[in-house]
């Protein structure tokens, strides 16, 4: 919605503390016109977008037609319109209270305040202080934005090589928050980083069944470009292989000359029963990468 519009909604009138909205909350739109935004109405729009659940989405809109009382904002189904929204206090406060939660934003305050660091802390470097600051703020349980939590934590954990947690906390995120490209992207990036290309494609595309948009973002093309280069990479390899099969046992030969082999003979013969790792071990090539190891087990 452009700025400068006007929204007639009814009826208008400030939200009561602690009132239940019958209709179940979906989207908040803050008003961003000038008058708004002299109040205070961008940094209300970042603290609903960072605290809102993941159900409800938080957009920017123009004017509610209340200038004077802002930053205003209206919930949707149902219209409430609430003013004088300029603290983060405030804003969490109206985000419970819209959604029908009893209690104190305080928590979810001191979670945003504890991902804002860990956000900085990783800028930094400082993968374990990052990963301690978000540990924290989901352990606080907030009432929204955990699901962002858990998205930076994964980030944090892939950075630190630890794949498996890193896995772990962005299911999480998608658990929650289904809809969630970030943690989708992040979702993508650690199967990349595992080798494991056909899931990693699973996830990119998923981004793009979401949001067809985001095939325009730069980061978003380089992570095709990177796994197109992987699944290039990983081709090539595979097609180096001559496969024989008999009733037991399977050989390799080489089409091209390998280091340690001699060029035109039988690589190695290998059971059904011995490892991919001795399989490599023979020829002399203990450090091959993981990625030649499934690409052999895939060929069993």
């Amino acid at each position: 919605m452009a700025e400068g519009t006007c929204l007639c909604l009814a009826p208008a009138f400030s939200l009561p503390p602690r009132i239940k909205v019958k209709a179940e909350l979906k989207e908040i739109r803050v008003c961003t016109n000038r008058t708004c935004r002299k109040q205070g109405s961008m940094q209300t729009f970042e603290t609903l977008t960072a605290l809102a659940p993941p159900h409800v989405a938080v957009h920017t809109c123009g004017c509610l037609g209340r200038c004077g009382a802002g930053p205003n904002l209206v919930a949707l189904p149902g219209g409430v319109m609430v003013g004088h929204c300029g603290t983060a206090a405030k804003a969490a406060q109206v985000t419970m209270d819209l959604c029908g939660i009893r209690g104190s934003g305080d928590k979810s305050l001191e979670a945003l305040a504890l991902r804002k660091r860990a956000e900085g802390e990783f800028e930094k470097g400082d993968f374990e202080e990052a990963e301690r600051l978000l540990c924290q703020g989901i352990d606080l349980k907030p009432f929204g934005g955990i699901h962002i939590l858990y998205k930076n934590r994964s980030l944090v954990r892939l950075a630190m090589g630890n794949y498996s947690g890193a896995l772990e906390d962005a299911n999480e995120a998608l658990k929650l928050a289904p809809q969630y490209i970030e943690a989708y992207i992040c979702q993508g990036d650690i199967f990349l980083a595992m080798d494991q290309y056909d899931a990693a494609e699973k996830s990119y595309s998923t981004c793009l069944q979401i949001d067809p948009s985001i095939r325009r973002s730069k980061s978003f093309k380089s992570r095709i470009v990177k796994l197109q280069e992987k699944l290039s990479a990983a081709n090539t390899y595979a097609n180096q292989f001559i496969l024989t099969k008999n009733m037991t046992d399977m050989q390799f030969f080489f089409l091209t000359p390998v280091e340690g082999v001699c060029e035109g003979s039988p690589a190695i013969t290998v059971t059904k029963d011995v490892s991919c790792s001795a399989c490599f071990k023979h020829i002399k090539r203990c450090g091959e990468s993981k990625i030649e190891c499934d690409l052999i087990l895939k060929y069993w």
